[in-house]
């Protein structure tokens, strides 16, 4: 397996872009980057349901992890918003101009999900140990005077 294959283009050529309808029940797994004052945020559902019409939703047409999908959305926004980005508004008509890179193999892009959800579960045990200090030094300042 070759972890250097990638291939570059522009979302649109790999998925189909819409904003999202208040009706829609969209599958687990459906992407979608946010268009009405826009923070510049990414999103996926984890179960099949509603996304809020503020958004555009992205359906790959192409065999692709959802979850990888949804990484290369997450790497390939900030520029876009840099660039694309009108007021506090993105065009949901230029979604579709963002570029991306992707890994072509399944198995590649198997292993950077499970290396990314290693990183966040780190990433939240050591959260959980930084709260928890935080909660001894707020009783030891509560007691300080006691």
């Amino acid at each position: 397996m070759d972890l250097s294959k990638t291939r570059k283009c522009r979302l649109k050529e790999i998925a189909k872009i819409s904003r999202a309808t208040s009706e829609q029940i969209y599958p687990k797994g459906t992407n979608w980057i946010e268009l009405s004052a826009t923070k510049g945020r990414v999103g996926i559902i984890d179960r099949d349901g509603l996304i809020e019409t503020r958004n555009a939703v992205i359906i790959p047409v192409i065999p692709i992890n959802p979850f990888y999908f949804h990484l290369v959305l997450e790497r390939a926004l900030p520029q876009f918003v840099s660039k694309y980005l009108t007021t506090i508004n993105l065009q949901a008509d230029v979604v579709g101009l963002m570029e991306i890179e992707y890994h072509t193999e399944a198995e590649a892009q198997n292993i950077v999900v499970h290396r990314m959800n290693r990183i966040n579960q780190w990433i939240d045990e050591e959260n959980d140990a930084l709260e928890k200090w935080q909660r001894i030094k707020r009783a030891m300042l509560g007691n300080l005077f006691a």
